[in-house]
């Protein structure tokens, strides 16, 4: 009756006011509410959401939520179908009518299965006063497109900082370096796909992933695993591979390319882009009043914070570079290179502490690592923590199946989940549940 209605709105109406007091006094309240802005939301997500948020309201998620994830693997299901068969499933497709920027669906995704086996530990649907939050249904979606992905995986790319390893820092998990070891020993390829761009310089890669390489000789790992292993930096342009004694080795673009790519774009349309990146993250500097200053590469442009010098000559100006001003500058270069009317591909984004603007981006990149390595889309995920509009793995969701992560923990999670989905799991630790951390 009337009680099932109001008691949950009143609890959440209770609770919002007890939050909204609180929120403005930690920066970590911020940063898990930040989501709430519109260019970090995900259109499909929040639909979700919102599907799901009957059941709450109603105090029926017991009875409720695994008819409405049984709703939505059938919508997805059918998308893939349409967008498989190349028909117009822009017009077509019921849930494309529901979430217009909906994108490419890689796989069927069965997300009523994933919801019953995260329910069975988090007991989300035994709840009576928080309803589904959005890092639940964005681990229930990675665990489906884990099991769709379990058998025919071939190639797993992953971002590099925030993702492999913390923003800035070097691959510290030994437990993740052993889950690639594995993956790599079965036959799958793996790949750090990063907008890190140190040309061909394999000595600064090897410094962010030097434990891994190492676990490869320790691992005893075959000559043929180890050539499994590669590196493809500033999102598409530097492919590097694993030697047979556990080093990088750069190689010629002219070996792994497919087509006009990468190098074959007119160098003066690149100039041109990245002067215009520039001209405007210059412009935003002052306008905004950032201590910050500009880096210029032959294929990247990049607005980065000011050293201890920097800050002590202009001590008046803006402490540090916030989220919300990192995403105004990306917003900002966005649209007004968007003016230019390019053909090329660029990838305009907020690195966590900077923003660059890359010629190319990680769609161009996994593409090419799936062409030079005969993979298919299908066969193919792309690991990441910035799938919003301003991030850089966001490009990738168009070449191959995504998981959304948020830390290096959830990602080392995540290869684990995926080795005990392809049986390969030598210890059943009680962490490799589903990939993912704790709903938080």
């Amino acid at each position: 009756g009337e009680d099932r209605v109001t008691r949950p709105l009143q609890v959440a109406m209770s609770m919002s006011r007890i939050q909204s007091a609180g929120a403005l006094s930690t920066s970590s309240s911020r940063r898990r509410n930040y989501i709430l802005q519109g260019h970090r939301k995900d259109a499909f997500l929040e639909y979700v959401r919102a599907l799901l948020a009957h059941s709450f309201v109603l105090d029926s998620m017991a009875t409720t939520l695994e008819p409405s994830w049984a709703h939505i693997e059938k919508l997805v299901n059918e998308l893939h179908e349409m967008q498989a068969a190349k028909m117009n499933w822009q017009k077509e497709s019921a849930l494309a009518q529901i979430c217009p920027s909906i994108g490419i669906f890689h796989t069927k995704l069965p997300l009523a299965a994933a919801f019953r086996e995260y329910d069975a530990k988090y007991k989300i649907s035994k709840r009576k006063f928080v309803r589904p939050s959005f890092n639940e249904i964005r681990h229930i979606l990675n665990l489906a497109q884990m099991d769709a992905l379990a058998e025919n995986l071939r190639l797993l790319t992953l971002d590099g900082d925030c993702t492999l390893y913390a923003d800035g820092k070097a691959l510290t998990d030994k437990g993740m370096a052993e889950s690639i070891c594995q993956l790599l020993s079965a036959g799958v390829f793996v790949a750090l796909v990063t907008a890190a761009g140190y040309g061909l310089d394999t000595k600064r890669y090897e410094a962010r992933i030097g434990l891994l390489l190492e676990s490869f000789s320790a691992n005893k790992l075959s000559d043929e695993a180890k050539g499994r292993f590669y590196v493809l930096g500033g999102e598409c342009h530097y492919l590097l591979q694993c030697g047979p004694d556990s080093k990088l080795v750069a190689l010629d673009e002219k070996v792994w390319q497919k087509g006009k790519i990468c190098h074959g774009w007119p160098m003066e349309e690149v100039k041109r882009v990245l002067d215009m990146a520039e001209k405007t993250m210059t412009e935003t500097i002052t306008d905004l009043g950032l201590r910050a200053r500009m880096i210029r590469k032959e294929r990247a442009v990049g607005m980065i914070s000011l050293d201890e010098q920097g800050r002590k000559e202009k001590p008046t100006l803006m402490a540090s570079l916030r989220r919300e001003m990192l995403d105004e500058c990306v917003l900002r270069t966005h649209a007004a290179i968007n003016g230019l009317r390019t053909e090329l591909p660029f990838c305009a984004f907020n690195g966590g502490s900077d923003v660059w603007v890359d010629i190319g981006n990680k769609s161009v990149g996994v593409r090419a690592l799936q062409a030079h390595l005969t993979v298919e889309e299908s066969e193919s995920v792309h690991l990441g923590d910035q799938f919003s509009v301003t991030g850089n793995d966001f490009a990738a969701r168009n070449a191959a199946a995504t998981l959304w992560v948020i830390s290096p923990i959830e990602t080392g999670k995540c290869l684990r989940t995926i080795l005990r989905k392809k049986g390969l799991l030598k210890v059943q630790s009680a962490d490799s549940f589903a990939g993912l951390g704790p709903p938080h």
